[in-house]
């Protein structure tokens, strides 16, 4: 798993791969803040008002209500890095290098995640510059943000991303693995995951409590009358650990040979 885990670091870190990640990132950071801010209303009319950014979390609001709709773009790439080992055949190299395929794709799986903690962790920080620049051209009020509760907010925040890309890397590398073909695996996520989803959620009210996708998204932006977080922490578990011993029965069974 360690060496699985080094070679998948070695290969993120090549310099395409982190400018590509850096501009994303920042695009997103000050595009979310900006949307968030500058376009933020009175209470009444719906959305953030500007007295919810000026509260001890504001400086990280746009940022999570953004990430809450990342799901479908996160769970395509995981499937997509994960299946793309299948459909070019080097998980076949690889394994003979490494014996061991679910040491294989664990180790590749946790250095995704540590990438990705460091992209969300960055990600963040932009968007908190961004965001205080944006709250001073509205005239909101920055100076709870930098307060004890304002970094503790900033903390659970980010804690709250990472569960939620957590989430959405188990269930995406899952997909990778049952479903041979790469584009079809992308397919079924992002097309659940986003219209599916959201449409069924809106035609039924108990979709909340139980589609993971509405609860990961819950985790960052939770609706008022929603699941609490210890319920939708409780029902992704639950998901997560089947879609973890379904891909795992299935990469063990899975002829890599061609």
């Amino acid at each position: 798993m360690t060496r699985a885990f080094r070679a998948e670091l070695i290969k993120i870190a090549r310099p395409r791969m982190l400018w590509v990640t850096a501009v994303v990132a920042v695009a997103f950071a000050v595009g979310s803040a900006a949307a968030g801010i500058l376009n933020a209303e009175p209470a009444a009319v719906g959305g953030p008002a500007p007295e919810d950014f000026a509260r001890a979390g504001g400086g990280t609001l746009s940022f999570t209500v953004a990430a809450s709709f990342a799901g479908a773009f996160l769970l395509a790439v995981f499937a997509g890095a994960v299946g793309v080992e299948f459909s070019r055949g080097t998980l076949r190299t690889l394994l003979m290098q490494q014996p061991g395929r679910l040491r294989l794709v664990a180790g590749k799986l946790a250095a995704l995640l540590l990438f990705a903690a460091v992209t969300v962790a960055v990600t963040q920080a932009v968007s908190v510059v961004a965001a205080v620049l944006f709250a001073a051209a509205k005239d909101i009020s920055t100076a709870e943000w930098f307060t004890a509760a304002g970094w503790r907010a900033m903390a659970g925040d980010y804690g709250s991303a990472l569960l939620a890309v957590t989430g959405w890397a188990l269930l995406g590398t899952a997909l990778g693995v049952l479903v041979p073909s790469v584009p079809v695996a992308v397919g079924i996520g992002v097309g659940w995951a986003g219209p599916v989803e959201q449409v069924l959620g809106e035609a039924w009210g108990p979709a909340a409590e139980w589609f993971p996708g509405l609860l990961l998204e819950s985790l960052l932006d939770p609706e008022p009358g929603g699941p609490g977080t210890a319920r939708a922490l409780v029902t992704l578990a639950g998901y997560c650990l089947v879609a973890a011993c379904a891909a795992g029965i299935a990469l063990t069974r899975r002829d890599v040979t061609s």
